[in-house]
């Protein structure tokens, strides 16, 4: 027995040298594998390393470029675009609530006192936010001076990610086409304002104005339903806000509107009134619902009419008005 285990245990050292040979000889040929992978690598590196290199070099270049351009292109750019743009807003502000707003919206549009106009801001400053807001307002400014087809075309061109200026000047350009009598174009640009976002700031306002248009154009199915979905909205008790209620075009839409209101909700129900909202001028009023009139308010005005339990409350020389939170009645 012990003989066998001894034998046994030389054979196993026999067998294990074998195959630490075997396992050698693998290795070896494996390094040599590699070693001849590298040498062939090598050669190739070196055989298009001038290529290599240019390549290398033109990404670095593209990555360096991009940064560079981003902080001493673009965003320069993109500070002076919006300096430009403040004087042009401002001669745009003064024409809102100017008698001679021609000369105004003018100069708003091509620049005073050594300052960019709308339109110079559009072609000097292409892809900067700021020459997005001039095309709007570029719009909006040939609008009111009653140059219509530059209105559609400025208007037209607007592209923002904000739910209500997409809305306002889809709307806007409706008010254009129906100033040139195209009634048809009217009625599908207040359709397509009122659609952009079902809120209670634009909606309101231009399904009202869609069913004006459509009564004259005989839709008058379409306008009624128009009609009833803000008498919804007066009847489902909803604080109701308007935003740019009033132009010196669009005067009596906002008075419609609070005489539907009136039939749903008490004529002391509270109105906040916000003109020029964060910005020095900003000024903030209370009123009753049945106080509310279209002469008071401007374009830059957003009116907030509460519902059945909104309260005007008066502390010392602070206001405010307050609506409770919970539909409790309404279910």
């Amino acid at each position: 027995m012990a003989t066998y285990k001894k034998r046994g245990a030389k054979k196993s050292i026999s067998s294990s040298k074998e195959n630490d040979i075997a396992v050698e000889s693998t290795t070896a040929e494996v390094f040599e594998a590699l070693d001849s992978s590298a040498s062939k690598t090598e050669e190739w590196v070196v055989k298009y390393q001038n290529i290599i290199l240019t390549i290398i070099g033109v990404v670095a270049i593209g990555v360096l470029g991009y940064l560079g351009y981003n902080n001493f292109v673009v965003e320069p750019k993109q500070r002076e675009a919006v300096s430009e743009l403040n004087q042009a807003q401002y001669y745009f502000e003064l024409a809102v609530n100017s008698i001679d707003s021609d000369s105004l919206y003018s100069r708003a549009l091509r620049g005073g006192e050594g300052k960019y106009g709308f339109l110079d801001i559009i072609e000097n400053y292409k892809g900067t936010p700021a020459a997005k807001l001039a095309t709007y307002s570029a719009g909006m400014s040939y609008l009111n001076l009653k140059d219509y087809q530059n209105a559609i075309v400025y208007l037209d061109q607007f592209t923002a990610d904000d739910v209500l200026l997409s809305a306002l000047s889809k709307g806007a350009i409706g008010d254009a086409f129906f100033q040139l009598d195209q009634k048809e174009d009217a009625f599908d640009y207040y359709l397509a304002a009122s659609e952009i976002n079902n809120n209670m700031f634009s909606t309101p306002k231009y399904l009202y104005k869609a069913a004006m248009v459509g009564t004259e154009i005989g839709k008058t199915k379409q306008a009624l339903s128009f009609l009833k979905r803000i008498e919804k909205a007066g009847e489902g008790d909803f604080v109701v806000s308007f935003y740019n209620p009033v132009s010196k075009k669009r005067d009596w839409q906002l008075n419609k509107a609070r005489d539907i209101l009136l039939q749903h909700r008490p004529a002391s129900t509270p109105v906040l009134i916000g003109r020029q909202l964060t910005r020095p001028e900003e000024q903030v009023t209370i009123i009753r619902l049945d106080e509310l009139e279209a002469k008071d308010v401007d374009m830059f005005t957003l009116v907030s009419v509460g519902n059945s339990e909104s309260r005007h409350i008066v502390n010392g020389t602070k206001e405010w008005v307050y609506t409770p939170r919970g539909y409790k009645k309404k279910l």
